[in-house]
């Protein structure tokens, strides 16, 4: 798989590719009552970093530059990060850093990585995020102590910056008359795509089983129980389209947006595959229209609707499903996007050769 140069043709192979060698990623297990309820992000990242290396046949030493998305972790994850490094098998001369760019956090560390291969300062890097939405979700993303200035001033797109997610999505539902439901189809849509491809077996190839340890309470003691997660436990097998209909706005009184449905030289006509992040149905059914996209093209497994969206991991999470899709289906470009945090939507072609 290739990450070009802006300029070059994209079907020409070139020495200056950059490529991956691996694309791996965890199960996504439900917030505060799945599988990773008690889990750490370093115990979710360090199988994880662990099996990239492996499957791209290098020794960790080899490795010269580490980049992790993160939004929510203490220090943004800088500490615990770099142990969970150094903990499994990583030299100290391996340098390490994190990334904030909220939901496209991980696709940003994949990017950085490219553009530093690309200007010759390192050869070989990796790439990914993690988030722990039980552990560390307590804001609900949002800061807590926000400098009374700032929070009286009279700029709009000062204070919108602090505008919850949620809100956005029922706006651009309005301005671009996006129903409640026609959003419900489409989160049924990403319902039936992740289950059909649980069901079959697609997700396997990308998963990496996370074990760990955590105290647990039983019969009124605490005793460390292990734990094994090699599967995503978010989606719903059964979703039916009635129930979705039934579910109260989130985020306003009389909204659409519920618990439910929440510059390459190419054409988009030449695109195979597109991972569009799902944070909400209406923000993924605007792009479709608004650029005339075949929604047989994205998110063919289900998207974050019905796996879930663990913010800082979802670009890195889209990432190996793409990769893993355009393999098993012979097919050559791909898109990873979302929109994120402040009003910014990311985006980066990749090519498979």
């Amino acid at each position: 798989m290739a990450f070009r140069a802006v300029g070059q043709s994209i079907q020409k192979k070139s020495p200056n590719d950059v490529v991956f060698l691996s694309a791996v990623r965890s199960p996504i297990t439900k917030a505060f009552k799945g599988g990773f309820k008690d889990a750490w992000p370093e115990d979710i990242l360090r199988p994880v970093m662990r099996e990239a290396t492996r499957r791209a046949n290098i020794q960790p030493g080899d490795v010269q530059d580490v980049l992790i998305g993160n939004v929510l972790a203490e220090l943004g994850f800088s500490k615990t990060g770099r142990m969970a490094l150094n903990d499994c098998g990583f030299p100290v001369s391996t340098t390490f850093h994190t990334v904030n760019r909220q939901c496209s956090s991980s696709l940003q560390a994949i990017t950085h990585q490219a553009h530093a291969i690309l200007a010759g300062q390192i050869d070989v890097a990796l790439a990914g995020g993690v988030e722990s939405m039980s552990k560390n979700y307590a804001s609900r993303g949002r800061p807590t102590d926000v400098s009374p200035s700032l929070q009286a001033s009279t700029v709009k797109h000062a204070t919108d910056c602090l505008l919850p997610m949620g809100v956005t999505s029922e706006n651009v539902a309005r301005r671009y008359v996006v129903s409640r439901e026609d959003q419900d189809d489409y989160a049924f849509l990403s319902h039936q795509r992740a289950e059909a491809a649980q069901a079959a077996g697609k997700f396997e190839s990308e998963i990496v089983p996370i074990t760990y340890s955590s105290p647990v309470e039983i019969d009124g003691t605490k005793q460390t129980t292990t734990f094994t997660i090699s599967r995503d436990d978010t989606i719903r097998p059964g979703v039916k389209r009635e129930k979705l209909g039934t579910l109260k706005p989130a985020f306003a009184e009389d909204g659409a947006s519920t618990a439910g449905n929440s510059y390459a030289g190419v054409e988009l006509k030449d695109i195979d595959v597109l991972e569009i992040n799902e944070a909400f149905a209406s923000q993924v059914l605007y792009v479709l229209r608004a650029l005339g996209l075949d929604v047989d093209k994205v998110n063919p497994n289900g998207g974050a609707i019905a796996l879930g969206h663990p913010t800082a991991a979802t670009g890195a999470r889209q990432a190996a499903t793409l990769l893993a899709e355009l393999e098993r289906s012979d097919r050559e470009l791909g898109i990873v996007s979302m929109c994120t945090s402040g009003g910014h939507g990311v985006a980066s072609l990749i090519i498979r050769e």
